[in-house]
C-alpha cells in the first residue's frame, strides 16, 4: 500500500524539476507553456 502511494509521488518530483527552479525560470517556462496552448 505505502509502496504504491509513494511511487507516484517520487515520479512527480522527478518529472517536474520546475519546482526547484528560480521564480524567473518558472515564469519563463509557464509563459512558454501558455504560448504553446494558445
Amino acid at each position: 500500500m505505502s509502496a504504491s502511494s509513494a511511487a507516484p509521488q517520487k515520479r512527480i518530483k522527478v518529472d517536474n524539476p520546475i519546482v526547484e527552479l528560480d521564480g524567473d525560470e518558472m515564469t519563463r517556462i509557464i509563459w512558454a507553456w501558455i504560448k504553446e496552448m494558445v
